[in-house]
Formats: C-alpha cells, sequence, structure tokens
C-alpha cells in the first residue's frame, strides 16, 4: 500500500515531509552532439567522457526544492545512506521530518534505522511500485533528460 495517503494528513498537520530517492547516471546515457561553426564545415572534437556511473540520493521538501544530496560513485549503499541522514539532519535543523522512501533494502538495515532515529528522521516506506506517488521521481525525469543532452567541447 502507498504511504501518499499518510502523507497527506501530515501535510494537513504541518509536518515536515521530504521525498527521496536515489538515481544512477552513466556516460552511456549520454547523447553527444556534433557541432558545426558556422561558416565552416568542420567537425568539433569532443571530449571522451571518463566515468561508468554515478549514484545520487537526494531528498526535496513539499514545494520541490532539493534539501540534501549526495553523490558517490557506482552506487549508494548503507553507510552512504546513514551519511545522506546525517546531512538531512543538519540542513532541517535537527527537526523531527517524514522521508518517504522505497522498499530498496538498503533503507531497510538496521544501522540505516538506528542512525534514522538519531536524525530525528521517520522512514515511511512507499508501496511497491508505486513511485507515481513520490515527486521527486520527476527530478530524476527532468535531471536524466538534461543529462543525455550533455555536450562537451574540447576547450
Amino acid at each position: 500500500m502507498s504511504a501518499f495517503p499518510r502523507f497527506i494528513r501530515l501535510a494537513e498537520q504541518g509536518k515536515n515531509l521530504l521525498f527521496c530517492d536515489e538515481a544512477i547516471f552513466t556516460s552511456k546515457q549520454i547523447n553527444l552532439k556534433v557541432w558545426y561553426t558556422k561558416g565552416f564545415n568542420q567537425k568539433i572534437k569532443k571530449k571522451k567522457l571518463h566515468f561508468g556511473a554515478i549514484a545520487v540520493v537526494a531528498a526535496t521538501d513539499l514545494h520541490g526544492k532539493v534539501v540534501a544530496a549526495l553523490q558517490r560513485d557506482k552506487s549508494i549503499d548503507a553507510e552512504s545512506f546513514q551519511e545522506f541522514l546525517r546531512l538531512v539532519a543538519r540542513r532541517m535543523r535537527r527537526r523531527k521530518c517524514y522521508m518517504m522512501v522505497d522498499n530498496l533494502g538498503v533503507h531497510r538495515t538496521q544501522d540505516v534505522t538506528k542512525q534514522a532515529k538519531r536524525s530525528n528522521v521517520e522512514l515511511i516506506f512507499n508501496g511497491t511500485y508505486s513511485s507515481e506517488y513520490n515527486p521527486i521521481e520527476r527530478l530524476w525525469a527532468w535531471s536524466k533528460r538534461r543529462f543525455s543532452y550533455l555536450c562537451i567541447d574540447e576547450g
């Protein structure tokens, strides 16, 4: 079952609500474009991208503002997610907040659960296959569209 009805009630009570998710960006997503300088028929060479994957975990508030974000190479593990929770606590000035997360195994580890409690963050698990209820998914969709059109010149 989706956590969204609970989030509606918490919003009506004026609670601090956050929406959290992870995304992976890879160099395979990028469509490099060929640019021509006006008046020349010569191609401008592009730099090769030198990374495999970048993982980002972020949280947004009800207004879509990014409250906290953490980037790591390849993936977000339990240790990285605990660091992210500490960052959220600092950004929220240790005020109690409720954070919607998906059912990723990293979110359910004992160490993450303990860190969430220390960080004054209550994790609320969204229902399986209910990502449409998590607004941060729109941020990732927008980011990946922008990222896929990245063009890099050899300066």
